[in-house]
C-alpha cells in the first residue's frame, strides 16, 4: 500500500537535495574564485611565487567538498519532501498526512492512506518538481571572469623587491651552471692536449681544479671565471717553462744549425737535404727510406750513386763544421753578461768535455753579479741545449759520412745499412722531440685562447682594478684630451669601434704537406753560400725579350731621345744574345764558354 507513496516521496527528496546542492555549489565556487583572485593580487603585489595550478585545483576540490557537506548537513527530511510535493502537486497534504498516520489502524486514517496511495500511483514527480537553474548561478560566473581579468591584466608590482631578488639569484645560478659547463668542456679539451703532449699537471693545479669543481655551487660565475683564469695562467707558465727548458733549447738549436745546410750541386739527395735543412725530420726519414729502397733493388745508376755520395759527404762536412763551431755559444754567453774570455773558454770546453764546461759555466755565473737567478737558469738551459744539439749534429755527420763511403760499393753493404740505421735513430729522436714541443705549443695556445675567453666574461684587470670596455656611443664634438674606455664623443676613446664584431677563432699549429710548383716568384732573399749551378734561365730570356720589344716601341714612338737610340739598341741586343746562349752570366763568343764561378758571397734564393 505504501510502495507508491514511498516512491513518490523518495523521488521528491532526491530532487530537493540535488537542487540544494547546485545552489550551495554556486556559493562555494564564488568563494573559491574570490580566494583565487586574492591569491593572484597578493602574489603579483609582493612578487611571490605560488603554485597556482595546485591552488586552483585545491580551491575547486574544496568548493565541491564544502557544497556536499553543507548540503548533507541541511538536507530536508522525508516529511519535508512530502509536504513540498503535496504543495507543488496540489494534493492537499495527502502524502504528508499518510506518512504521519502510517502506523494508525483508524478507519479514517486508512481512508486517507488509500486516497494518498491512489494519487501517488498516477503522480509524475518530474512534472511536479522540475529541476530549476540555480538562482545564484551568475555569482560564480562573474567571479570566474574577474579571476581571468586579474590573471591577465594585473601587473607584477613587486613592492618588496622579492621577485627582483629571486630573478637575480636565478640568473646567477644559471650563469654558474653555464660557466661550470663551459669550464668543464674547456678543461676536457685541454686535458686531451696535455695528454697528447705527455704533460702531467702539478699537484697544486690538480687540487685547484678539484676545489673549484666542488665549490662551484656556492661560488658565483665571476669568481669561477677568475679562478679558471688563475689556473690557466699557472698552467701556461708551467708549459712555457717546459717549452723553454733544456729539450726546447736543444730542438731550437738543432733546427737553427740544420738551417745552415746548403747543397753544392743537385742530385738524388735533394729532398733529403731540403727536408733536413727545413727541420722536417719525418720528410728526411721518408727520403732516406726511399734511398734505401733504391739501393736495395738496384734501381740507382752508378752516376746517381756518385752524385748521392758527393751530396752526403758535403752535408757530413757541413754538420761536422757546425758541431765544432763554438762561436754561437760564446756569443750567447757574452750577451747574457759573462766575460768574453771566459765565454770563449767555456764554449771551447763544451766541445771537448761538456761536464767540465758545465762546472766552468756555474763558476762564471757566480762571479757575474749582474745576472739574476732566472737568467742564470735560462743560460744554463741554453748551453745544455746547444751542447746536445752539437752532439746530434756530430752523430748525424758521422752517419752521413759512412753513408757517403757506402755509396762507393755496389748494393747495400752492412756498413751502409748500419749508418742508415744510426741516421734513422737520430732523425726519429729529433722527430719525437719536435712533436713533443709542437704539442706543448698547441697546449700553450689553447691556454691563451681560453684565458682570453674567460677574461671577456670576467672583465680584464688593469692596475689591480677590474675593468671592461665601455659602451660605443655616437660621435659628438669636443676638445677634451682625456682618455676613456668607450668610443664616440670627445676625447681619446679606447673602446671598440662601432663596426667591431666578435669572431670565433682557433689556433692549430700543424705542418701542412705542400708541393712546390713552377709558379711566379713571390719573394726572394740573400743567403750565404755557394751559387747553385744548373739554374733555369727561361724567365731571364722572357724578360729580355719583353724588354727588347718595349725598347723598340719606345724608339719608334720617339719616347727615347735620338742621341740615345744606339746605346739602347746595343744594350738590349746584348741581353737578347746572352739569353739565346743559355745563361745571363755566359760570354758572348758563341763557343760555349764555361759557366761563371760562384765567387759572390750572397745569391738570391727564389721561392
Amino acid at each position: 500500500m505504501f510502495q507508491d507513496i514511498d516512491r513518490a516521496v523518495a523521488a521528491a527528496w532526491r530532487r530537493l537535495v540535488a537542487q540544494k546542492l547546485a545552489q550551495t555549489l554556486m556559493v562555494t565556487l564564488a568563494v573559491a574564485f574570490a580566494l583565487a583572485i586574492l591569491a593572484v593580487v597578493v602574489a603579483r603585489t609582493f612578487g611571490l611565487v605560488w603554485p597556482f595550478s595546485w591552488i586552483f585545483i585545491g580551491l575547486g576540490a574544496a568548493s565541491v567538498l564544502g557544497a556536499c557537506v553543507w548540503t548533507a548537513v541541511g538536507a530536508p527530511s522525508k516529511l519535508d519532501a512530502a509536504r513540498v510535493l503535496d504543495e507543488r502537486a496540489e494534493l492537499k497534504e495527502s502524502l504528508s498526512t499518510a506518512l504521519v498516520y502510517r502506523a494508525s489502524q483508524d478507519p479514517w486514517a486508512q481512508a486517507v492512506i488509500e486516497t494518498a496511495r491512489s494519487r501517488a500511483a498516477g503522480l509524475k514527480v518530474s512534472q511536479a518538481l522540475p529541476m530549476e537553474w540555480p538562482r545564484l548561478a551568475a555569482l560564480p560566473i562573474c567571479a570566474g571572469a574577474a579571476l581571468v581579468i586579474a590573471w591577465v591584466a594585473f601587473p607584477p608590482l613587486d613592492v618588496l623587491k622579492i621577485a627582483q631578488t629571486r630573478e637575480k639569484k636565478q640568473d646567477e645560478a644559471k650563469q654558474v651552471v653555464e660557466v661550470k659547463a663551459a669550464i668543464d668542456a674547456k678543461n676536457q679539451k685541454l686535458e686531451q692536449l696535455l695528454a697528447k703532449a705527455n704533460v702531467k699537471l702539478d699537484e697544486e693545479l690538480d687540487n685547484d681544479a678539484g676545489e673549484a669543481g666542488k665549490a662551484s655551487e656556492v661560488k658565483g660565475a665571476e669568481e669561477l671565471r677568475r679562478e679558471q683564469v688563475k689556473r690557466l695562467t699557472s698552467l701556461a707558465e708551467q708549459l712555457r717553462e717546459m717549452r723553454g727548458g733544456e729539450q726546447g733549447q736543444q730542438l731550437d738549436a738543432l733546427k737553427e744549425s740544420l738551417r745552415q745546410l746548403r747543397q753544392a750541386e743537385p742530385g738524388p739527395m735533394d729532398d733529403f737535404g731540403r727536408s733536413l735543412a727545413q727541420g722536417d725530420f719525418k720528410g728526411a726519414q721518408e727520403a732516406m727510406a726511399d734511398l734505401a729502397k733504391k739501393m736495395t733493388d738496384g734501381s740507382m745508376s752508378p752516376q746517381e750513386r756518385a752524385q748521392a755520395g758527393k751530396q752526403l759527404e758535403n752535408m757530413a762536412k757541413q754538420l761536422e763544421k757546425i758541431a765544432q763551431d763554438t762561436q754561437r755559444a760564446s756569443e750567447r754567453m757574452q750577451k747574457a753578461g759573462l766575460d768574453p774570455k771566459a765565454a770563449k773558454d767555456i764554449a771551447e770546453q763544451m766541445r771537448k768535455n761538456p761536464e767540465a764546461a758545465k762546472e766552468m759555466l756555474k763558476k762564471a755565473m757566480e762571479q757575474a753579479k749582474n745576472m739574476s737567478e732566472e737568467q742564470k737558469q735560462q743560460l744554463m738551459k741554453q748551453m745544455e741545449g746547444l751542447a746536445k744539439s752539437s752532439q746530434q749534429c756530430q752523430n748525424m755527420g758521422e752517419s752521413l759520412q759512412k753513408m757517403a763511403q757506402g755509396m762507393q760499393a755496389q748494393g747495400m753493404s752492412q756498413e751502409m745499412s748500419e749508418a742508415m740505421q744510426q741516421m734513422g735513430e737520430s732523425l726519429s729522436q729529433a722527430e719525437q722531440l719536435d712533436a713533443e714541443m709542437s704539442n706543448l705549443e698547441a697546449a700553450m695556445s689553447e691556454c691563451q685562447s681560453q684565458m682570453g675567453e674567460m677574461g671577456e666574461g670576467a672583465g680584464q684587470c688593469q692596475g689591480g682594478e677590474e675593468w671592461a670596455w665601455g659602451d660605443t656611443g655616437e660621435w659628438s664634438e669636443g676638445d677634451s684630451d682625456k682618455a676613456g674606455k668607450g668610443s664616440g664623443g670627445p676625447g681619446q676613446g679606447l673602446g671598440q669601434s662601432p663596426e667591431a664584431q666578435a669572431a670565433a677563432y682557433q689556433l692549430d699549429p700543424t705542418k701542412a704537406p705542400v708541393k712546390r710548383t713552377a709558379g711566379p716568384i713571390i719573394g726572394s732573399r740573400l743567403v750565404q753560400g755557394e751559387q747553385v749551378r744548373g739554374e733555369s734561365v727561361a724567365e731571364f730570356a722572357q724578360a729580355a725579350e719583353a724588354s727588347a720589344k718595349a725598347a723598340t716601341e719606345a724608339i719608334n714612338t720617339d719616347a727615347v731621345p735620338r742621341e740615345m737610340h744606339d746605346a739602347v739598341k746595343h744594350y738590349f741586343g746584348r741581353l737578347e744574345r746572352r739569353a739565346k746562349q743559355g745563361a745571363p752570366g755566359q760570354g758572348t763568343s758563341g763557343q760555349g764558354s764555361a759557366p761563371a764561378k760562384a765567387t759572390e758571397p750572397a745569391q738570391p734564393e727564389k721561392k
